[in-house]
């Protein structure tokens, strides 16, 4: 009995040190990601180097831009209609040979279904199960469901 309960202590012992443990952990690193965030941040600004290279991509984006507009112009000539040219029949389309004549296909017919009398005797389906109705415990108000303070 004694080491029954020792051993649930240390269970409950084990708990919470994880517990603390995933914790502390989480807290390490969503402020390692906040501090790396605003680092950044002050680096950009601080750096003069950072402000030229932002800046020296400027013609790359306006290259950019005018790149999605050719693409633009050469999707919008997908979209043209197109014409076929149209089919012909040709011999072998109205050969008979070729399309299985050689196979015999007969209508298959089944017998007609028919009543035995197992299947009319209500013995059979209402005696071997017994549907019993549970009378329900009728639902009560209790005082905690209406105390505002707890939702």
């Amino acid at each position: 009995m004694k080491t029954k309960i020792e051993s649930q202590e240390s269970k409950k012992v084990q708990h919470v040190t994880l517990t603390m443990a995933l914790i502390f952990a989480s807290l390490i690193i969503i402020s390692v990601a906040v501090n790396a965030q605003e680092s950044m941040k002050s680096y950009y600004a601080s750096n003069a180097e950072g402000y030229t290279a932002l800046s020296a991509n400027e013609p790359r984006l306006a290259s950019a831009t005018e790149a999605s507009f050719k693409a633009s112009d050469s999707f919008a000539a997908l979209l043209e209609i197109e014409s076929e040219n149209s089919l012909e029949v040709e011999e072998w389309m109205v050969n008979e040979s070729n399309f299985g004549t050689f196979i015999s296909l007969e209508a298959e017919t089944d017998e007609p279904l028919e009543l035995e009398e197992w299947m009319t005797d209500e013995a059979r389906f209402y005696t071997t199960f017994e549907i019993a109705e549970e009378a329900e415990d009728e639902l009560k108000v209790e005082n905690w469901m209406l105390n505002g303070s707890l939702f």
